[in-house]
């Protein structure tokens, strides 16, 4: 696929990957990590579950530590997230998350999303991120097919 490796070149800085369950984006996220930490060792290459990006971003708005999260975030040279699910009776925090993910794009840090969907609205989405629908026919094995 052009933009995953694109990305993982450095040539792509945003990429949002999304698609049904089991066409192949977490692994298309892991060959990307394999890639990037080989291209480039000395990048802070961070693969998470969306889960878990989005429990500390709750966490640091519930008890007012922010600014530590956002230092920790700044560290991030290349942030591969996967498992993001737009869910509609979470669209607070729905938003919150986009809003962070194209803040760190617009800050330098190399971002690919994956999803099981778009969000709803997915224009500020749209905006900053390469957007890349993988479907049955268009799974994909590994970065170098």
């Amino acid at each position: 696929m052009k933009a995953a490796r694109a990305f993982a070149a450095g040539t792509e800085n945003a990429l949002f990957l999304y698609g049904p369950p089991a066409v192949g984006k977490t692994h298309l996220l892991h060959s990307i990590e394999h890639e990037l930490r080989s291209r480039r060792p000395e990048a802070n290459v961070v693969r998470m579950a969306a889960e878990e990006l989005i429990g500390r971003m709750l966490h640091a708005y519930r008890y007012d530590t922010e600014p530590s999260f956002q230092e920790l975030l700044n560290t991030i040279d290349v942030l591969l997230l996967d498992h993001v699910l737009f869910d509609a009776r979470m669209q607070r925090t729905n938003e919150a998350l986009v809003l962070q993910l194209c803040t760190m794009v617009d800050r330098g840090t190399h971002v690919a999303v994956a999803a099981s969907a778009p969000p709803k609205d997915a224009t500020r989405i749209a905006a900053t991120f390469r957007i890349v629908e993988i479907g049955a026919k268009t799974g994909v094995s590994h970065l170098s097919s």
